[in-house]
């Protein structure tokens, strides 16, 4: 057990503040305010904690088989992409890229809006490795070369275009060439009237590293390299054939140039503004690409697809699911303490207790199994609940270098009123602030005595009309709040699933968007 410093031993209760409490149990820092990865990228790697069921999803993605990572909210998917990634860099024949913004996208997405954007994000990866690694071009044919020359003029941002030159300047261009740039930068701006000017200034210095590849014309007319490609030529193909086939051979660029493939990461689809947390707006907003099985199944590309688990199930009667690698992150509750202890010992070096020593003796296995049940198997859950653990432990006694009986029950309990329950169940967009959402059919639960009941059972506790009760009962289970668990001779018995959910009806207490 921790020893106090002599200073606090002495200090009175009032006086104590809660950065004091904290570090009275070891912490040097609070470990339980951030909770998404992005917030931690400096020590993500040192918080990163491998669950049981990460294995084989290394092995799908080293194997590169297109995969989806599902799960809840807080389950730790960001965490693992950027693991996968770092993973990367030992893989030198890979081409990686992350998209992770999608504003730019439109609401609806065309597929070949998407094919756009992606090309784009490839362009950029593959000038960035090629500006080290250029004797791949070596390995091109003409008709290669000229595509790759296409993709620096069209997809390259221009706002990146300054950092590439520079970058190329510093690895190998000599002191007189970086004369000639500094000349080139003066007539740059002064030729900053037009885009295409821009372009072919950027381009002709390029071409000083990438010595191999052809001219840019002047006048440059997509016909001239793509004769296939217009519309007027190809009337019989439809413009999502027309387009994939272009995607397709950037792909197969990739591997001319020596790559094995190029791996597409997406991440944060649900986090865009414009999609206002609705499942089903997320589902159709996304659903162009994880249903287009021709680009899924190319081998040439990688898709690994991080998605709320809501969402993709709302899609996986469209989704070719037998030949795509599906992982669903669900942590045990080994999983869950292990990282825990991970996560407390990096904020106290080492010196906070374990989850099994963290606790007064008053605590029970059984308690102890409690918070991690109602953790719901997601680190995020846990955080948060130690969070309300650990407040609630100040309030008791912030003397006590462990955490109480007492603290338990009023921070689980706390926990389990204050969840925004929004956050596995969202309302609809087009919902009135007076329509059904969760926490409608939460207060209609919690009238239950118990967690599983009969369509009947639940009509005759709550009072509602035997149509709308049938009503009640299908959205819940279209939620997921429950599950048809079993059948009691002609009547099918319903389950609660939400741990959090059971909890309040086995405690009597309300949950309410108020609290």
């Amino acid at each position: 057990m921790l020893v106090w410093e002599d200073s606090y031993k002495v200090a009175v209760d009032s006086r104590i503040s809660f950065e004091q409490f904290c570090r009275g149990l070891g912490f040097q820092r609070f470990p339980f305010s951030q909770y998404s990865t992005e917030n931690e990228l400096e020590i993500r790697e040192k918080l990163f904690y491998m669950p049981s069921d990460y294995s084989p999803i290394v092995e799908a993605f080293t194997n590169g088989q297109s995969m989806f990572i599902v799960g809840n909210r807080g389950s730790g998917k960001t965490a693992l992409l950027y693991d996968l990634e770092s993973k990367v860099s030992a893989f030198t024949n890979l081409l990686i890229t992350r998209l992770d913004d999608f504003s730019n996208l439109p609401h609806p997405l065309a597929i070949e809006q998407y094919y756009h954007t992606i090309i784009a994000k490839l362009t950029l990866s593959l000038f960035t490795r090629l500006v080290v690694e250029k004797d791949r071009i070596k390995q091109l044919n003409d008709e290669q070369r000229t595509l790759l020359v296409y993709l620096l003029q069209k997809y390259y941002p221009s706002v990146y275009r300054a950092e590439l030159v520079k970058r190329i300047e510093s690895l190998s261009l000599s002191w007189a060439s970086r004369v000639t740039k500094r000349g080139y930068n003066f007539l740059r701006d002064l030729l900053n009237y037009g885009l295409s000017a821009a372009v072919q200034f950027t381009s002709d210095v390029v071409r000083q590293h990438f010595a191999s590849l052809p001219p840019i014309p002047k006048e440059f007319v997509l016909r001239q390299y793509f004769p296939g490609i217009p519309l007027e030529a190809n009337k019989d193909f439809k413009d999502q054939e027309v387009l994939y086939d272009f995607f397709n051979r950037c792909l197969e660029l990739v591997k001319a140039l020596g790559f094995q493939r190029f791996v597409i990461v997406l991440d944060k689809i649900d986090e865009d503004q414009r999609l206002s947390n609705d499942a089903e707006t997320i589902r159709d907003f996304i659903a162009p690409v994880l249903t287009d099985n021709k680009l899924l199944l190319n081998e040439r590309i990688q898709h690994v697809v991080s998605l709320w688990i809501i969402p993709f199930t709302l899609l996986t009667d469209r989704i070719r699911s037998q030949k795509l690698f599906n992982a669903r992150l669900n942590w045990r509750s080994n999983d869950l303490v292990g990282a825990l202890n991970k996560r407390m010992g990096v904020f106290s070096n080492g010196r906070a207790p374990t989850f099994d020593n963290l606790f007064a003796s008053d605590v029970t296995v059984g308690q102890k199994q409690l918070i991690l049940d109602l953790a719901n198997r997601n680190p995020r859950d846990l955080w948060h609940i130690m969070r309300r653990l650990l407040e609630a432990q100040y309030e008791v006694d912030a003397t006590s270098l462990v955490i109480s009986e007492k603290a338990v029950k009023i921070g689980l309990d706390t926990f389990v009123k204050e969840f925004n329950y929004y956050e596995y169940y969202p309302p609809k967009i087009v919902s009135r602030a007076d329509s059904l959402d969760v926490y409608s059919y939460i207060r209609h639960l919690l009238k239950l005595s118990t967690t599983e009941f009969t369509r009947n059972h639940f009509k005759d506790v709550t009072g509602i009309s035997g149509g709308s009760a049938s009503n009640y009962v299908d959205q819940m289970q279209r939620m997921g709040l429950i599950i048809n668990s079993d059948r009691d001779g002609r009547n099918v018995v319903y389950s609660i699933v939400d741990p959090k959910i059971k909890y309040a009806i086995q405690n009597n207490i309300s949950i309410t968007k108020a609290s």
